[in-house]
């Protein structure tokens, strides 16, 4: 019983964002805005917590994904 399954480490994941954005961006988690709260997040991505802060790290890096021009011939 010594391991968390995927879903339960994501899920843990999840409450200790849950949990800093309510610290750190309180007016969008306030007004129901998760990209405005991730958004705000990845701004003060070195205030979250430990658990949080990989899962931060995951979601700048498929936004800067996603706006990278793709390179066609």
């Amino acid at each position: 019983m010594g391991t968390a399954t995927p879903a339960a480490a994501a899920d843990e994941g999840r409450k200790a964002c849950f949990a800093d954005a309510k610290r750190l961006c309180p007016a969008q988690v306030k007004a129901f805005n998760r990209k405005a709260a991730e958004a705000c997040m990845i701004q003060r991505i070195d205030e979250t917590s430990p658990t949080c802060h990989a899962k931060m790290l995951a979601i700048r890096d498929q936004r800067m994904a996603k706006q990278q021009p793709s390179h066609r011939d």
